[in-house]
């Protein structure tokens, strides 16, 4: 299991957030008025930062992670936006976990995200494949996965 516990006190501070936001939130925006999207799972979350933006709109979203640091993070962001968890959970699981135990993150989820490089840290190539086949029923009322 790859983390980033020596790099979670920097991860923040090697992204111009703001920036990032601003050019992205848009499209993601638009994209999930136009599939009617309601709930988020958001693997790979992180800090959470794109998870807490997406809660700010008014989406339910559960942010799973398999680093317990970056979850920690994501957690102090909360607290440091004054945001309370009402619809919004950050969760220490990885994709993996999630797809071989999906009562581990409950949904549903209209959409699943795994934003920036994070795939690539998957266990395995075949992970994205296996999940339709380990985990039928995690895919029942999901709209896109992104």
């Amino acid at each position: 299991m790859r983390t980033f516990q020596l790099d979670a006190a920097l991860y923040d501070l090697m992204v111009d957030w703001s920036k990032r936001l601003e050019n992205e939130l848009p499209f993601f925006q638009y994209y999930f008025r136009k599939i009617n999207t309601s709930s988020i799972l958001d693997v790979a979350c992180g800090s959470g930062r794109h998870s807490i933006e997406f809660a700010k709109i008014g989406y339910q979203i559960t942010g799973i992670d398999v680093d317990p640091h970056m979850i920690e993070l994501a957690r102090r962001q909360l607290v440091h936006q004054r945001l309370e968890e009402t619809n919004i959970r950050f969760l220490p699981v990885s994709f993996e976990e999630m797809i071989n135990n999906v009562s581990i993150v409950p949904g549903p989820f209209h959409i699943i995200t795994c934003i920036g490089n994070s795939i690539s840290l998957l266990a395995s190539n075949n992970s994205l494949q296996n999940s339709r086949q380990n985990a039928p029923d995690f895919n029942r009322g999901m709209n896109a996965v992104m």
